[in-house]
């Protein structure tokens, strides 16, 4: 049986009169692997702090990269943290990095972000013919002249 287009119409008038009751709501939104992103921490737990996005779920960093030297969150409920995109969609939420890794995943990491097209940062150790030295994420590269930012 099909629904008759008074059903439609009242079921879109409802989504308008909801959509308009609760505009945050609506407005959310999607995060591409990638972007950056600044938002409020809303929870720490003893693995990962958790940032409110707007979007359907949450952000997620890994708590080690919230750690100081001694081992102590550096972050509050209530702070903006700003993180990279990493993954739109892991465990249901959007997981985010502040940097890129060291050690074996360094590699792994900037390839992904190689093939995601994730700008990436890192520091000049020398200068040579038609470029620099430059490591990232503890790993040596090239970068030209003219790519340099």
């Amino acid at each position: 049986m099909a629904p008759e287009s008074n059903d439609t119409e009242d079921f879109a008038a409802l989504l308008q009169e909801y959509e308009q009751q609760n505009p945050d709501q609506s407005q959310r939104r999607t995060y591409r692997v990638g972007e950056m992103v600044k938002a409020p921490v809303v929870s720490i737990s003893r693995e990962a702090v958790f940032v409110d996005l707007g979007a359907k779920s949450d952000g997620m960093l890994d708590i080690a990269e919230l750690l100081d030297a001694d081992g102590k969150v550096t972050v509050a409920v209530g702070d903006l943290l700003e993180a990279r995109v990493v993954d739109a969609g892991k465990a249901g939420c959007v997981v985010l990095k502040r940097t890129l890794g060291r050690g074996p995943d360094a590699k792994n990491e900037l390839q992904q972000a190689f093939a995601a097209g994730v700008p990436v940062e890192g520091m000049v150790t020398g200068v040579n013919q038609g470029g620099v030295e430059v490591q990232v994420a503890g790993v040596r590269a090239f970068c030209p002249i003219s790519q340099l930012d």
